[in-house]
């Protein structure tokens, strides 16, 4: 992976209200930075998803957090925690199309519901 501080910089331009806890934070990123070792596993998770044209509305954040941890623990043979933020950062750095959700951390996405080997 390239150098995780450049990565970072780039995502938190294109979106600078970003933390581990989400989207629409007033706390800086700082104070909550997302794990270096989330966004690579997300980053690596996001490969297994289709993507959609549109935005799925049944599909955010939270959601894929949930099934981005059972894709870790699956590789990694123990759990591990993703953050909202770390998906976010990887939908982010892929250039797949997000929206925000007003008032909510959380985001909608341009993934499809089913992993790509369903």
């Amino acid at each position: 992976m390239e150098d995780y501080a450049k990565i970072i910089k780039e995502i938190l331009e294109k979106e600078p209200t970003l933390t581990a806890t989400g989207i629409n934070s007033s706390t800086p990123y700082e104070e909550d930075p997302i794990p270096e070792e989330e966004l690579n596993l997300c980053l690596y998770w996001l490969g297994t998803r289709w993507r959609t044209k549109h935005i799925n509305p049944r599909v955010s954040s939270d959601v894929l957090k949930r099934d981005a941890e059972v894709f870790a623990e699956e590789i990694t043979g123990t759990h591990k925690y993703i953050s909202n933020g770390a998906v976010i950062a990887a939908l982010i750095y892929c250039n797949i199309t997000i929206q925000k959700i007003p008032d909510s951390p959380n985001v909608l996405t341009a993934i499809k519901e089913k992993k790509r080997n369903e």
